[in-house]
């Protein structure tokens, strides 16, 4: 889901230039929003009737300041892009920096357009035009709603990352008292003892023979599957031998699995388990090593 949130954030943030479009400003009947203040304020408008008595007035005071406006467009189109490509928890970061910003831009020149219009008003009252000016604060308010629910999507998305971020962090130092030509077993009392101490995590044999076994693991530090004289086993060392690496999270009560090699890491009921992928296994889940002669119980 992290992946995929920072582009529906990024398509968000773009397309709040629809509110854009949304009226802001209307004097008698004619409804302006800030897309036509920046049309009309270049001199694209060719609209006869009122609005064609009212947008010169509109062009005269906002010329000058056109090109702020033009700015903020851009702001917010380059922050929904930049949440879209960079990668990672970064990606959120950025949009919520970008939503800070849109929002002091755009609120302030929502204000300076509702001052200026005020003096456009007075303008027109004298040719007994814009009698009537109202100012729309439903579009400002919709921006506003809509932003908020930008910053909850990227505080989500951040604290995903953070929860990946810690259920893959493990400790570089590898067991004490692991013989890096075989595998040390240990009868199965050794999970008992672990339970009454604090588990950190154990895989117990189940065919083969290492049947009734026990590895004892040290939480989060990672040892790897290898396969060994027609047998799976267990090394501390990582190498391009390795089928797969394991370690015990403890907060989450789960097991991280990475797997190297395709095909040669399956769960109990025979479904294997993707090479290059990282893999998070309950307590209790039965996997097996190339085939189920090296089956193995995630204690």
């Amino acid at each position: 889901m992290k992946y995929k949130l920072k582009y529906m954030i990024a398509l968000l943030l773009a397309g709040s230039i629809g509110m854009w479009f949304m009226p802001l400003i209307k004097i008698n009947s004619v409804d302006i929003s800030i897309m036509d203040i920046l049309k009309v304020g270049i001199g694209n408008y060719g609209i006869s009737g009122t609005a064609g008595e009212i947008y010169p007035y509109i062009e005269e005071y906002f010329k000058p300041k056109v090109i702020v406006v033009f700015i903020v467009l851009v702001l917010v189109l380059v922050g929904a892009f930049l949440t879209a490509v960079i990668s990672g928890k970064k990606s959120y970061v950025i949009a919520i920096i970008s939503s800070i910003v849109n929002n002091i831009s755009v609120i302030s020149v929502c204000l300076y357009i509702k001052n200026k219009m005020a003096e456009v008003q007075k303008a027109l009252v004298l040719l007994d035009i814009g009698q009537v000016m109202k100012f729309s604060y439903v579009t400002i308010i919709l921006w506003i709603v809509m932003y908020a629910v930008i910053v909850l999507l990227c505080i989500l998305g951040l604290w995903l990352w953070r929860k990946k971020e810690w259920q893959e962090e493990y400790v570089e130092a590898m067991p004490e008292k692991i013989d890096s030509r075989q595998n040390v077993w240990e009868r199965p009392v050794a999970v008992r003892q672990q339970e009454s101490t604090g588990f950190e995590g154990a895989v117990v044999g189940e065919t083969g023979i290492f049947e009734g076994k026990v590895y004892s693991l040290k939480e989060r530090v990672e040892v790897f599957f290898e396969w060994e004289n027609g047998k799976a086993v267990l090394k501390k060392q990582r190498n391009t031998q390795n089928l797969a690496g394991i370690y015990y999270v403890a907060k989450y009560q789960e097991y991280c699995i990475d797997v190297f090699v395709k095909s040669n890491v399956f769960l109990s009921s025979g479904q294997p388990l993707g090479a290059g992928r990282t893999y998070y296994l309950p307590r209790g889940t039965e996997i097996y090593i190339t085939n189920k002669e090296n089956q193995f119980l995630l204690a």
